[in-house]
């Protein structure tokens, strides 16, 4: 019994560290500011992510009907850009991936916290 216990721990363990080694943007950089864009990629890359950045979260967004269970799961959310009595997530950076100059994917990434 004990040893199924001890294959338990280390399977949760083995996991836990295998989602903090992949971090929160698996194959890209997040990018949370200008400053930290500017670090990481040029200024084609950086201009491309903050023109695409309000309609990425729009079109990514999970919506919400109530605004208390929005902002329970997420802390700080918006109205919805095109659903009337919706309200959205605040993004808090964007996952950007890219090739050369190109900027190949970019997500949304989110503070969360309380009941998924």
């Amino acid at each position: 019994m004990k040893a199924v216990v001890i294959l338990i721990i280390a399977g949760i363990s083995g996991f836990m560290a295998y989602l903090y080694y992949i971090g929160e943007c698996p194959g890209g950089v997040a990018i949370r500011s200008e400053q930290q864009c500017s670090a990481s990629f040029n200024a084609t890359i950086c201009s491309t992510v903050f023109s695409r950045a309000k309609e990425v979260a729009e079109n990514s967004a999970t919506v919400f009907m109530n605004p208390i269970e929005c902002s329970t799961q997420f802390g700080t959310c918006l109205d919805h850009a095109k659903i009337i009595g919706g309200y959205s997530p605040r993004p808090v950076g964007f996952c950007v991936r890219t090739s050369g100059n190109t900027v190949t994917a970019m997500e949304p990434l989110y503070q969360r916290f309380g009941v998924r």
